[in-house]
């Protein structure tokens, strides 16, 4: 396969994620939990009331606690969004195109173009990814 080729293909597959992910939440149709309201109190902090904060999510270890650029990274979202929860699923969007497109990337040069097309475009159709 031609490296021209395997760029226009490598586009295609993260455009037609990005749409496929973009498409629904445009309306609003998104799930919003317990965790996304928790996440958007801490950015709430952030954004609203200047807060520092220092510490991330609780784990499933009493007292311990993630790192907080998680909270950071949804605040870019939530501020360009203007509050709305919207801005924090696509920041997750983003980031969900970026981690593919980095690994297509890394295995178009480790193992092959081929492979790096066929690993792409399974992760962006299995919904979970």
């Amino acid at each position: 396969m031609s490296k021209k080729a395997f760029w226009i293909l490598f586009s295609l597959i993260l455009l037609g994620g990005f749409l496929l992910r973009i498409l629904p939440v445009r309306d609003h149709n998104f799930f919003f939990t317990v965790d996304q309201a928790d996440d958007g109190v801490y950015v709430r902090e952030i954004l609203d009331r200047k807060q520092l904060i220092l510490h991330g999510s609780r784990t499933n270890i009493p007292g311990v606690y993630a790192g907080p650029l998680w909270y950071y990274f949804l605040a870019i979202g939530y501020f360009f969004a203007g509050g709305d929860p919207t801005g924090g699923v696509v920041m997750v969007i983003l980031l969900n195109m970026a981690v593919t497109g980095f690994l297509m990337w890394i295995v178009s040069k480790k193992v092959g173009r081929t492979e790096a097309l066929t690993l792409g475009t399974g992760l962006q159709v299995f919904w979970w990814f």
